[in-house]
């Protein structure tokens, strides 16, 4: 008995598409290259500090880097559609960035979400979300989501620390 394997053929767009990569991954290499080629010997990492820490920040790593926070309260889960308290806080972004939150169940189940614009909105404050009694169970919530800076076109994401709450059964 005979096997015989066939490549998949591989169309123009698959030869585009592994070209494009190649010269991702080069331009990369390069810019990861140059500056410690640059480097002098002077600047050699600090004592404890290791090899990763400077590629770390090289690739924008947490220094400087913005971040944000957001707590949930614990409450009662109220008859009808209420709105709950979320207070949050972005630190160290400029004016435009957008914070996406998102509050989930204790089934994991998303149940609710909010957008705040930086030009509209203090970088620290109150927000509210809305759950409605018919359409979740009391227990535990968790709020997290992601920080999106914009300079220009470009989009740097940054993950916000999360929360859990709960809301008891009111």
């Amino acid at each position: 008995m005979t096997t015989s394997h066939r490549t998949p053929a591989r169309g123009p767009r698959s030869a585009r598409l592994r070209a494009a990569s190649a010269g991702v991954f080069a331009a990369t290499l390069t810019a990861l290259a140059v500056p410690t080629l640059a480097t002098p010997a002077a600047a050699a990492p600090a004592a404890g500090a290791s090899a990763s820490d400077g590629v770390v920040s090289l690739l924008g790593g947490d220094e400087g880097s913005p971040s944000a926070r957001v707590q949930g309260r614990d409450g009662r889960l109220g008859a009808g559609c209420q709105d709950y308290p979320v207070r949050y806080a972005v630190d160290g972004a400029e004016d435009d960035w957008l914070l996406e939150l998102v509050v989930s169940d204790r089934a994991g189940d998303e149940v609710a979400s909010v957008s705040l614009h930086g030009v509209d909105v203090a970088a620290k404050g109150r927000t509210e979300i809305t759950l409605c009694r018919a359409s979740v169970r009391a227990g535990r919530f968790s709020v997290e989501g992601v920080l999106t800076e914009r300079a220009g076109y470009e989009q740097v994401e940054h993950p916000v620390e999360g929360d859990t709450f709960w809301l008891k059964r009111g």
